[in-house]
């Protein structure tokens, strides 16, 4: 059978449908209700552990920062510890040193005025050339002593100054004009001075010339062959010229090697009772000179640390003169005439080991030092011969060798067949001949005391020393 639907069957089943409707709504709304809630507060959820997240991060980058401040505090405290001990120990070693400047000045003073002294009777002992000038400058060395304004470095180089000079004066020729007493008539003269080894005038008229004598410590006459001889010498030097050997008028001379240190004999009590004597004296010495000084004294005494402050500077130019006058002596030495020179060589080697030594008085190094100083300056007063063995290009040669000062070097073969100078500025030997040679042949036969005392002849070419 068909259904058919009609009308009013159609209405109810439409009322059917929509109340079950209403009914399921019904029954949903509240699980729909929780599940926006759950949403909401997982959503609420999620911002606090993005939060939490967030802030750990910051808590991390803190925490790392601090570690980092943490260790650069403790590098920072740790270079700060050590520079104040090395502080400390720069201030002990300071104050050590300000403790010895006292000392070293005390020690110093009275070997700076023996240096002096030893200066000015050096120039009075030698030839009397340009005395006043010299003179002069001893004088002008005592006066820097008693200034409390020139430091001991200053006054040290100034006395070394003044030695080299000297020192100079050995290596060079020179000529000027002097007024001397002729007859017992003031006389114009031109001086002529042989390094060392001579000193000679010549009047401006020709007609008088005379030699310095050492011995007698007066002028002896020249004959008329000398006074030719001084007079071309005369014109080399004042470059009329051109350089040539020169002859002149020499003296021998002799030296005698000072005497070896006395060895310390006293014990005991006699040892302590002359050790004693000797700071007594050099106190005494310090103390006179400190009276000058303070005599001449305005300024105020500076403070500890200003001492401080200026003793290491002062103990580095002490240092710094040492080492530029061995340096010095050095160049002087490898310039010079090659006589001797493995010894000066290694006196000079000597002298740098000295100087290198903590135990060894700064005292004592100066004094080392002046003394080869002194040798050296010695040298161009003396005449000396000695045999040596020189390689020739014949191979191998025993050789008489001749010294004049420092105004020449020659050699003579034992056989007397062959003869040469040093020339200076080839810094090699050059063979002589003739005249030259038999002159040579003299000279030695009147150093070795075989042939009688009469004028040399020396083969020197004019030089100067920078």
């Amino acid at each position: 059978m068909k259904n058919v639907l009609t009308p009013a069957r159609s209405a109810l089943m439409a009322a059917l449908l929509v109340g079950a409707g209403i009914t399921a709504e019904a029954q949903l709304r509240p699980a729909l209700d929780a599940g926006e809630q759950a949403t909401r507060r997982a959503e609420q959820a999620q911002a606090r552990i993005n939060q939490l997240d967030d802030e750990r991060s910051d808590l991390a980058r803190d925490f790392r920062s601090l570690i980092e401040r943490k260790d650069a505090a403790e590098v920072f405290v740790l270079r700060q510890q050590r520079g104040v001990e090395s502080q400390a120990r720069e201030l002990e070693s300071l104050t050590d040193q300000l403790a010895r400047v006292d000392e070293i000045t005390t020690v110093m003073v009275p070997m700076m005025l023996d240096m002096i002294d030893g200066l000015d009777q050096f120039v009075s002992a030698d030839l009397p050339f340009k005395l006043d000038e010299r003179k002069a400058r001893i004088a002008r060395l005592r006066n820097v002593m008693t200034r409390d304004d020139v430091v001991p470095a200053e006054q040290y180089r100034l006395i070394i100054e003044a030695y080299q000079t000297e020192l100079n004066a050995g290596n060079t020729v020179d000529t000027w004009s002097e007024e001397v007493e002729v007859n017992g008539l003031p006389t114009d003269v031109d001086m002529f001075r042989y390094g060392r080894v001579s000193l000679v005038y010549l009047s401006r008229d020709n007609r008088h010339a005379a030699r310095w004598d050492r011995d007698t410590g007066g002028w002896v006459e020249l004959g008329a062959d000398d006074r030719e001889d001084i007079k071309q010498a005369i014109r080399v030097a004042k470059e009329l010229v051109q350089p040539n050997i020169l002859t002149g008028p020499f003296q021998k001379l002799s030296v005698t090697a000072p005497a070896p240190a006395p060895t310390p004999q006293l014990e005991g009590v006699a040892a302590e009772y002359q050790t004693a004597l000797q700071v007594t004296e050099n106190l005494g010495i310090f103390a006179d000179q400190q009276e000058r000084i303070i005599a001449n004294q305005e300024a105020t005494i500076a403070s500890l640390e200003g001492q401080i402050a200026e003793a290491p500077g002062r103990s580095n130019d002490m240092l710094a003169v040492m080492e530029r006058m061995i340096n010095d002596l050095e160049t002087f030495v490898n310039a010079d005439l090659p006589f001797h020179i493995a010894d000066r060589q290694q006196r000079i080697t000597d002298l740098r080991t000295a100087l290198a030594r903590a135990d060894l008085p700064i005292s004592e190094q100066y004094r080392l030092i002046i003394e080869a100083y002194q040798d050296e300056m010695s040298y161009g007063s003396v005449q000396e011969t000695w045999e040596a063995e020189l390689p020739l290009e014949s191979g191998p040669t025993q050789v008489k060798m001749y010294r004049y000062g420092r105004a020449a070097l020659v050699y003579l073969s034992l056989d007397r067949s062959e003869a040469a100078r040093w020339n200076r500025e080839t810094r090699a030997w050059e063979p002589v001949s003739g005249a030259m040679r038999a002159d040579i042949i003299k000279a030695v036969k009147i150093a070795d005391g075989v042939a009688q005392q009469t004028v040399l002849y020396a083969p020197i070419t004019k030089f100067s020393a920078e």
